[in-house]
């Protein structure tokens, strides 16, 4: 007769099965036990929506006001992993870096996600460290030039890849020595 034809057939074969006839409440219970199932999640996926849509703004904002709503925006998502991921990707995507950097942050301290911290962290500080040659001469460039905070953030991810390499240890001697100069 409709569209519902098919639906309202197996409703009434799945009662029949059952031996249960079907009362005008049974649709209002089946309706607030689908709502509390559902309930969370369409919250959950209605603020991340909320929330993406308050990053498009926020580079016509001045730094406090850009402040205060990457603070309102992190709220919105804060104990949700999906929702801390799509904002960095947003966030990154309309190069709003330190909105990036707060929601992974806040995505790391809740342990979730494990490969999607390391995309976003790879697409935050670049691709970690694969040979200890390439940074040692990395972190050498930085320190002639006299970027101390460049190499110090460089040496740092190479002895994270490296930890028990001595290059890296003199090196960072090295950029301790140049700290106390500068």
């Amino acid at each position: 007769m409709g569209r519902f034809d098919f639906l309202t057939t197996a409703i009434r074969f799945v009662f029949d099965a059952l031996g249960v006839t079907p009362r005008p409440w049974m649709a209002a219970v089946a309706l607030v036990v689908l709502g509390l199932t559902l309930g969370p999640s369409m919250h959950r996926s209605l603020s991340t929506t909320r929330a993406r849509k308050l990053v498009l703004g926020l580079a016509d904002l001045d730094p406090a006001a850009r402040q205060a709503r990457s603070q309102q925006i992190l709220s919105l998502v804060e104990r949700n992993p999906d929702g801390l991921i799509a904002i960095a990707d947003e966030a990154l995507r309309r190069r709003q870096e330190p909105l990036a950097r707060e929601a992974y942050r806040l995505l790391r301290n809740s342990g979730k996600r494990p490969r999607e911290q390391l995309r976003l962290e790879e697409a935050l500080n670049g691709p970690l460290p694969r040979h200890v040659e390439e940074e040692v001469a990395a972190v050498e460039r930085l320190l002639e030039s006299g970027a101390l905070a460049r190499a110090e953030q460089r040496l740092e991810r190479a002895r994270g890849a490296f930890p028990r390499d001595e290059r890296l240890a003199d090196l960072r001697r090295r950029l301790d020595e140049a700290r106390l100069r500068a």
